[in-house]
């Protein structure tokens, strides 16, 4: 809704000086996953949200430089502006600051997170054998340990279209990993960072597995394990928010100058107002071993 300056600067005196317009809280963003054998015990869950006032690049991005964005004023409004502005410093006084009107900001904030796929599969990850060479029964170590890697991969989508200045943090829970129990990291990147983390575990047992062979027996000990493989995908929502200062010479509607909101200026120019991004993580983890006598 269009606001005059007259009625802005009423609305002013009946509220609180120590109010800011401008003050929006930024929450960061932050993914927890949960990756088990199966959907049932896996999840993921994403939380953020980051305000950011407009850059020139995202003018260009969300097509409202000078010209596109005076089109859809006129289209809005009923008549094409001398002047539009979208943030401070703006001529006669700074407009923003002298009517507390809203400067345009750039939202992101988490729009979606789902596990998309998830698969597990058998593997052998390591065998000895074990063979009684002696006239004597005896008991032999089958004890039996590999060190595996739990990996992480992000890969992004369009997201050199704008630039997010927060850090995201991840943490990731894989179940059944490091004998039977759960392992997890944290990592932070920065909007747009691909690329993989690792972290090295033991799978198996090193001690406490024993079997007795009489004299010429022999067994096969196998280190067995679930391979799992899940991908998931978290989609952001980049949209704009605030207002866009318009000036008239001469005066329009009685008034020189107009605050007009960005969003519906946009809807009626015809001019899109989301962008969504797309990050997908795959993860390789590996759970349930155990070492099975042949």
């Amino acid at each position: 809704m269009a606001k005059s300056i007259l009625a802005v600067a009423a609305l002013s005196l009946m509220l609180s000086p120590f109010i800011s317009f401008q003050a929006i809280a930024d929450e960061g963003f932050r993914i927890s996953i949960v990756a088990g054998k199966d959907k049932q015990s896996s999840s993921v869950r994403a939380v953020g949200k980051v305000s950011e006032l407009i850059t020139d690049d995202d003018r260009k991005t969300f097509n409202i430089e000078d010209s596109s964005l005076k089109s859809a004023i006129d289209k809005h409004f009923g008549k094409r502006p001398n002047d539009a502005y979208v943030k401070s410093k703006t001529p006669w006084g700074d407009l923003y600051a002298k009517y507390s009107w809203s400067q345009v900001h750039r939202v992101t904030e988490v729009h979606s997170a789902k596990i998309v796929e998830i698969t597990s599969e058998p593997s052998i990850l390591s065998s000895k054998t074990l063979e009684n060479n002696s006239n004597y029964s005896g008991t032999f170590d089958a004890s039996i340990s590999e060190t595996v890697e739990n990996t992480t991969e992000s890969n992004w989508s369009e997201e050199d279209s704008v630039s997010v200045s927060q850090t995201f943090s991840y943490d990731v829970s894989f179940l059944g990993s490091g004998g039977g129990g759960e392992t997890s990291f944290e990592y932070t990147h920065t909007w747009g960072q691909g690329g993989s983390e690792s972290q090295a575990i033991a799978v198996g047992s090193e001690q406490g597995v024993q079997v007795t062979l009489d004299p010429g027996e022999s067994v096969v000990a196998e280190l067995n394990a679930s391979r799992g493989s899940m991908k998931v995908e978290i989609v952001y929502k980049i949209y704009l928010t605030g207002t866009t200062a318009v000036n008239y010479n001469p005066k329009y509607k009685g008034h020189h100058f107009w605050d007009l909101g960005i969003s519906g200026v946009m809807k009626s120019g015809g001019l899109n107002n989301e962008i969504l991004v797309k990050e997908t993580i795959e993860l390789g983890y590996y759970s349930d071993g155990q070492v099975v006598l042949k």
